[in-house]
């Protein structure tokens, strides 16, 4: 069995303002100790959350990225789920070896489900990336066409849907993803 390690990152307290503003900052708690108060994500971090890059680090948790190169690169290339194979670099969705045409939206929020651990997405999360995107204010109808689409254009595997919504959170991905 492998022994966790720890890895400590300092940022001054308006960044952690703005990350305790946020849906990321769930993944966080908060810690006493004699030396003040500090903040730790209680799950490993396993090696498909990182990539090392060109002595940069990048470190993905669901859209918390940290990168110290100043490059973003796809994490992993080809990922497999249910009758699903998605390449990420050419932006292509085989299904059963027949390739789906989806929008490009419809593309990138497959793109964040995969590279979300547990396959969780806030839908606060989907709208201020969208409207990061797009520069745009993103209304709730909007979201929801672009996940009906997304929805409609997978269809189903064994006669469940490949993600389906949770009340009051967002989305979760509903079969196991492996990557290559």
């Amino acid at each position: 069995m492998k022994k966790n390690a720890n890895i400590k990152i300092v940022v001054d307290g308006e960044l952690m303002d703005e990350v305790k503003s946020k849906d990321i900052y769930e993944d966080f708690v908060k810690k006493e100790t004699k030396d003040g108060t500090y903040y730790t994500i209680d799950f490993p971090i396993t090696k498909k959350n990182w990539k090392i890059k060109d002595n940069g680090l990048l470190y993905i948790n669901r859209f918390f990225a940290l990168d110290l190169s100043g490059s973003l690169d796809y994490q992993r290339n080809v990922y497999k789920t249910g009758d699903l194979v998605i390449d990420m670099k050419n932006e292509i969705v085989y299904k059963n070896g027949v390739i789906l045409k989806l929008y490009p939206r419809s593309f990138r929020i497959l793109k964040l489900f995969m590279e979300s651990p547990h396959g969780r997405i806030s839908r606060k999360s989907l709208v201020t990336i969208m409207e990061m995107e797009n520069g745009k204010i993103v209304q709730e109808n909007t979201l929801n066409q672009h996940m009906n689409r997304l929805k409609k254009a997978l269809g189903k595997y064994e006669g469940n849907e490949y993600f389906h919504c949770v009340y009051r959170f967002g989305y979760i991905w509903t079969f196991p993803v492996e990557s290559e």
